[in-house]
């Protein structure tokens, strides 16, 4: 199901990053959010290294199955973007050799989906 976002689900959304950001120490980067479309995607990423700067978005027509809880979704959609930007530099890096994009891009979203799995459920409820 397709779900259009809120300015309150969304205000939950930028929250969820901040406090991410926070509690990782993300300091060295300037983060800013926003609500778009992100081709059927929950969320999007994009990063300057050298600026230290990153956007981050929430698809305002949120894809989300009818069992999922949306809250508890939205705050692990900012938690991915979060760790998005923590291993973009990896991936930069890593392009300049001989391994895929692909390759790497599928790396990324395992360590990703592990700590969603295992990090993320301590961590949901401690969000403000």
């Amino acid at each position: 199901m397709i779900h259009q976002i809120s300015n309150d689900e969304f205000a939950l959304f930028e929250g969820s990053v901040k406090w991410f950001q926070k509690y990782y120490g993300l300091t060295n980067y300037e983060i800013y959010c926003n609500l778009q479309s992100c081709k059927g995607n929950r969320g999007a990423c994009e990063v300057d290294l050298h600026s230290r700067i990153a956007g981050i978005a929430l698809n305002k027509r949120y894809p989300i199955a009818d069992n999922d809880n949306l809250v508890e979704d939205i705050k692990k959609c900012a938690f991915h973007e979060i760790y998005e930007v923590m291993l973009w530099r990896l991936e930069e890096l890593a392009t300049e050799k001989t391994t895929t994009p692909k390759q790497l891009e599928d790396a990324r979203h395992e360590i990703i989906r592990i700590h969603e799995n295992t990090v993320f459920h301590e961590l949901k409820d401690r969000i403000e």
